[in-house]
């Protein structure tokens, strides 16, 4: 019997690496996080970071989950619940690239695969936004680049593209703030030390019925359910 619903919970870096196509279907509502969400994202990450230096334990530090529409070993994911959170992760991967030049080949790699123009090859991007602003994340966010026109820039946007140039910025700012060592540890510490439960199913209905489940029942982890450095985010 074919499997219908699968759960795991992968790293961020195994998430952006190449197994996944996001792609943000267009009944999708835009982009909505605010500085607010992006900036308290950011702090709990160096806040937990720091923890962990600390203590000198490892401990995975948990994001929360999102909600596929995937079939099974096929990259291509259409993003019923997470949007939030992956486009506001894709941000700050784009951040640190701008601000670890030395290393911004290899962050690239989590943004898009490079593709090869004399065999007739694409950009393959981890996460597609939705129809009316891929074109926007790609150039502003994803495309090297792009980050550092999106900030400096002061055309009237609204929407998603207002919220993605005021979270890159706030982003940009407080990573700025960062020595060059914290912001390579940040860098490991969101690769290999964060994790979000995916869970994903072919099956359109079924993933409603989950995404219904998670936001509706009150089945998220809230933050007192959880232990140290195991936040669960929203």
């Amino acid at each position: 019997m074919a499997k219908t619903l699968e759960a795991h919970d992968k790293l961020i870096r195994e998430i952006f690496e190449g197994s996944y196509q996001f792609e943000i279907p267009d009944y999708q509502r835009p982009y909505a996080w605010t500085t607010e969400q992006a900036g308290e994202l950011f702090d709990d990450l160096i806040s937990a970071m720091q923890d962990a230096r600390v203590s000198g334990a490892s401990s995975q530090y948990f994001l929360g989950s999102i909600v596929l529409i995937k079939a099974d070993r096929d990259p291509k994911s259409f993003v019923v619940d997470g949007q939030q959170r992956l486009s506001t992760l894709t941000i700050l991967l784009a951040v640190l690239r701008v601000l670890m030049p030395n290393s911004a080949s290899f962050l690239t790699k989590y943004l898009y695969k490079e593709g090869n123009p004399e065999w007739g090859e694409s950009n393959e991007y981890r996460l597609k936004a939705r129809e009316e602003d891929a074109d926007f994340f790609r150039t502003y966010v994803q495309e090297q680049g792009g980050l550092e026109r999106l900030v400096s820039s002061t055309d009237k946007l609204k929407d998603s593209r207002l919220r993605y140039r005021e979270n890159a910025t706030l982003l940009l700012k407080k990573a700025k703030a960062l020595s060059p060592a914290d912001l390579n540890a940040l860098w490991k510490f969101l690769a290999n030390d964060c994790s979000l439960v995916v869970i994903s199913t072919p099956d359109l209905e079924a993933a409603y019925r989950i995404f219904s489940v998670l936001n509706n029942r009150g089945l998220d982890l809230a933050p007192i359910d959880i232990t140290s450095r195991r936040r669960c985010w929203a």
